[in-house]
């Protein structure tokens, strides 16, 4: 999937990168190394995570890099600022995982709550890119168990991203296994990638 992000973000040589909701930092490293591999040249422009000891850690492993911290992908003040960091080329975004993931044990109408907080955090999370209008975008989520409401779940998050202006984007789902990669987790996750219509 990055190698394919980054091959459609290309501008001039220079890959310009960003992420929110991605942990460590892990995406990015890719991303970087993609950037590297291809000869290009790569720019982390800004990562947005509210869990604090992730953001330590990534502070930590990208202090060098010149990255800039945000707390948070949804407050009003902080995507501003975002945007006004200038042209992204791709931008990576991670919903929480733990409202749809199979290891969680609640009672799926227990867990609608926060489903809803989910959504909502999307849906403030894509007034970025209504805003900045990024040249790949690429949401990754944990794959809906069917038992969940799958359909209508996934359903709306897409609604939410039509509506911020993700049709603007020619979308392709990617799926990842890692049991099929020799790798014991069982967690399914869903990669969606948008290639902006120039």
């Amino acid at each position: 999937v990055m190698d394919i992000a980054v091959g459609a973000a290309d501008c001039c040589g220079r890959v310009r990168y960003a992420d929110a909701g991605s942990g460590f930092g892990a995406c990015a490293a890719v991303a970087r190394g993609v950037a590297g591999a291809a000869g290009l040249d790569f720019e982390y422009v800004f990562a947005a995570e509210a869990n604090r000891a992730c953001m330590r850690a990534h502070v930590a492993g990208w202090r060098r890099s010149g990255v800039r911290m945000f707390a948070s992908s949804h407050r009003a003040e902080d995507v501003a600022a975002m945007a006004a960091l200038g042209r992204v080329d791709v931008w990576q975004y991670s919903p929480r995982c733990a409202p749809l993931s199979p290891a969680n044990r609640k009672p799926w109408e227990q867990r609608r709550t926060d489903v809803e907080d989910m959504l909502a955090e999307l849906q403030a999370a894509f007034v970025y890119v209504g805003i900045a209008r990024p040249r790949v975008v690429i949401v990754e989520q944990v794959e809906v168990p069917s038992a969940m409401g799958a359909a209508g779940v996934e359903a709306r998050m897409e609604a939410v991203m039509r509506k911020a202006g993700a049709d603007k984007y020619t979308w392709t789902a990617y799926v990842s296994d890692p049991q099929k990669m020799g790798g014991t987790a069982a967690r399914r996750r869903v990669w969606r990638m948008g290639v902006r219509h120039e």
